[in-house]
C-alpha cells in the first residue's frame, strides 16, 4: 500500500479513504477498462456481432500489457468476475440498438 500511494503522490490515509485495499484497487481499475472498452465500443456503433468480435479485438491489444500482469499475479479471476457483470449489460444496450441482429 505504501508503493501504491508514493506512485499515486498521496498519503496512505487519502487512499485508504478511497479504497479499502489493493484488490478494491485492482476491481475498480479492471471496472474502469471494461467501462471505457464498453463506452468505446458504443461509440464506434458494431452493427453486426462480427463487428462486435472485429472491434473487440481491436481494442484489447493496446491493454494486454496491464492485463498479463493481473494474468501473472494470479488475478485473471478479477477480469472474468467484473467482466461477467459488466458485459451483459452491454450486450442489452447493444440489443436495444440493434433489435434485429440475431
Amino acid at each position: 500500500m505504501i508503493d501504491i500511494s508514493n506512485q499515486a503522490h498521496i498519503s496512505r490515509r487519502t487512499f485508504y479513504r478511497n479504497f479499502k485495499s489493493k484488490d478494491d484497487v485492482i476491481n475498480q481499475y479492471v471496472i474502469s477498462l471494461l467501462k471505457k472498452y464498453t463506452d468505446w465500443i458504443l461509440q464506434v456503433n458494431p452493427q453486426t456481432y462480427k463487428e462486435v468480435i472485429d472491434d473487440f479485438f481491436t481494442y484489447w491489444p493496446a491493454h494486454s500489457a496491464k492485463l498479463a500482469l493481473l494474468v501473472k499475479a494470479g488475478l485473471s479471476y478479477k477480469i472474468l468476475d467484473n467482466a461477467n457483470q459488466t458485459m451483459p449489460v452491454f450486450f442489452r444496450r447493444f440489443h436495444l440498438r440493434h433489435p434485429s441482429v440475431a
